[in-house]
Formats: C-alpha cells, structure tokens, sequence
C-alpha cells in the first residue's frame, strides 16, 4: 500500500502543512466590486524592484493565485523552481512595466519557512507569512504583512464520517478519544490542547503528508489538512480510500490567523512605499478576479506546475476544487466591512495573547510588548476592493 500510494504523497505532504461537491469553480458566484479599471497603463519601473520577488510557502497552487493572476501567461518565463513573468494589473489586464518573480517554497527551499528566506536573500520583496509565525520571529527576523489575501487559514482536521457518524466539529472527537495525527510542532495544536478543545493524550505528531496512515486504519484516526485539497484527493485522487471525508477549519475551533499574508521587511514598508501603494491593490483585485473568472489562471497554475516537472502533481479537477472550496469556506472573504486584503488588529492582537505563551513555553525569544500594528498595516490596501456578497 505504501508503494502503491507513494505517487500522490507529495500532494498530500504540502496540504497538511502547518506553516500550510467539486463542481467547476466557473460557477463562483457573484460579480465583483473593484476599483475602476482602465485608463492609462501605471509604470512601476521608477518605484519597485525588477523584478518584484515574491517567496511562496509551497509548489504553485491555487492557494497562491493572487500571484499568478496578476503575470501575463504568454510571457511567462517557467525555468526551475521559479516563475518569471511582466507584472499586469488585473483590473485593466495592462502591464505595469515591470516583471513578477514568483518562488516556489517547500521543498524548493528545503522547508526552509519565508520569513527566514527573506533574510538570507534581499532581492526578495514579499514573502509568505502566517500571522503565528511573524509572532514567533518578530524578535530576530520582524515582517510587517501589507495584505491578507486569505481571511483566515484553510488548515482542517479531518475525520471519516463513516466510523465518527456523530462528529460535527474537531471538538467532537476528545469524547471519542480518537487519535488527530497532525505535524510535530504545529502551534495550532498547542493551542488546541492549551484551550482544552483536544486532550493532550490523544493527538499525534507522526504525520508525514502521505496518506497511508489514514487509509491503512480505515480512518479510525483524524489527520490535520487543508480544506482546499484533502476532501478533494482523498474522495476522487486517493483511489485506496475514495469516499468523502468531513472536516472543520481550525479557525472555527478558535485559531483564528491570516494564512499567506504577504509580508515584507520592516525597512520595506518605506523604502518601497510607492510601489506597494500600487502592488498591493493588484493583489487584491486578482483575487476579486478569481471569484467571477478563475479558469485561465486555474490552467496556468497547472501549466507552470507540468512545465517545472518537480514531481509536484497539481491537475485541473484539484485547481477547481481548491477555488471554490477557498470561497465557499470564506478561506478567501472580505474582512467585517467590504474589503478584501485589509487587517484587523483586535482579531490578531488577541491571536498574539493567545500564542505568545506557547511561543515562551517552547523557548522562543519573544519580542516584548508586540502589538498588532508590529506586523501588519492597512496603509497600502485600497479600501473600495472588495468580493461582492
């Protein structure tokens, strides 16, 4: 069986990561609200970097698409473990005059996190960053995040509802006493078991990504995920398992994070202030583009995934899914006004009481006194972009 599902491992590996009905995503609903388009194309060659460099957490996915959504295709430059293509504003699908540089993460950086790459390599402007983790390093390696194009993180526990009938919510399974494989070290399930939502006594940090371990037991256990690809692989990918799973987001249970802000160095925020005035606003409409149009960026995240050849298996069903799955979960949301991408400092601020500590207990320097405005600003984000309801 090992052998057998050793193929789709790699797929699995990066949608259980912590630090990380499947109808056409055509279907999205809604048409958008954004700020006007058109006009005379912007040049951005004076103000940012050429080419802006962005580190993401994982292989290309759907969960990066306002990155691919704002390159144009046909001049995309797909060599290695990068992506280089002329930067265009979704709203008017102009150039800007400058090229988007898009960097696989994972295992292209040995699984190295963002934030550290960041600080080893200067070329790069943006990175990936969960809100957990510009806590954990805002004392060594501080990041300011400049957008959240995820309101909240698709990470799941997962169960078989077959054997768990009665389960509705991850806090169902501490009655069952039922065994959660997750990622060693993930702060989430520190927080879980911190909170009393799971028991101590019941979760293990034996989970490699591959699915055998699930499907072995016949799901006598849970296992952490990702909203956007596990119910999707698992009922029609996983061919040894090939049923539904049920599952719930761990913000839900109370973990509640910007998942992939795009963050940068604190110097960053002034030394490139112009050109995040104009980027970020791009970032933001791509994913208000994503609602009501996704296929031609769904067919060119699959078409980077083959051309890089990396052993990364990404298809067109997977691509659909993971776009409806991230707006019907309201993973990608407008914030509690009408804006997509903006933060809210009581919602992290509480995030940082609540971590901080697990932080502490695990030997963690911590930057004292850190607040909300510490990492993250809403000075670049066009309040008037927004999904429609």
């Amino acid at each position: 069986m090992a052998v057998s599902l050793a193929a789709i491992a790699v797929v699995v590996a990066a949608c259980g990561s912590d630090n990380s009905s499947s109808s056409s995503a055509t279907t999205a609903a809604g048409a958008a609200t954004t700020a006007s388009g058109g006009g005379a194309a912007v040049d951005l060659s004076k103000t940012c970097p050429n080419p802006l460099v962005v580190q993401t957490d994982w292989y290309p996915e759907v969960d990066h698409w306002e990155l691919y959504a704002t390159v144009d295709p046909a001049s995309a430059d797909i060599k290695g473990d990068r992506t280089v293509a002329d930067m265009i504003d979704p709203r008017s699908g102009k150039k800007v005059g400058i090229k988007l540089e898009i960097r696989n993460g994972g295992p292209a950086t040995q699984f190295e996190l963002p934030v550290a790459t960041m600080y080893k390599d200067p070329s790069i402007l943006l990175g990936y960053v969960n809100t957990d983790t510009a806590v954990q390093f805002a004392a060594d390696k501080p990041t300011v995040a400049v957008e959240a194009p995820r309101e909240q993180s698709p990470q799941i526990i997962m169960w078989d509802p077959a054997t768990y009938p009665d389960v509705t919510k991850i806090a169902d399974l501490k009655a069952k006493n039922a065994k959660v494989r997750y990622f060693k070290d993930a702060t989430y399930m520190a927080f879980l078991t911190g909170t009393g939502v799971l028991s101590t006594s019941q979760i293990d940090d034996s989970y490699d990504g591959k699915p055998d371990a699930f499907v072995a037991d016949g799901g006598k256990a849970a296992q952490q995920g990702f909203a956007t690809a596990e119910p999707y692989l698992y009922q029609n990918e996983i061919k040894q398992w090939g049923k539904p799973v049920k599952y719930q987001l761990i913000t839900d249970a109370g973990y509640d994070i910007y998942a992939e802000a795009l963050a940068t160095k604190p110097e960053n925020v002034t030394k490139y202030a112009d050109c995040l005035k104009a980027v970020v606003p791009m970032f933001q409409a791509a994913s208000v583009k994503m609602q009501s149009n996704p296929q031609a960026v769904e067919d060119f995240i699959v078409k980077v995934v083959n051309a890089q050849n990396s052993g990364w298996v990404y298809d067109a069903g997977e691509a659909a899914y993971a776009v409806k799955a991230s707006l019907d979960n309201k993973i990608v949301s407008n914030g509690p006004d009408k804006t997509l991408g903006n933060f809210d400092d009581a919602k992290t601020q509480k995030l940082i009481d609540e971590v901080a500590p697990i932080f502490k207990a695990q030997g963690t320097t911590m930057k004292d006194g850190l607040k909300a405005s510490d990492i993250q600003t809403n000075q670049f984000i066009d309040m008037s972009i927004g999904l429609s309801s």
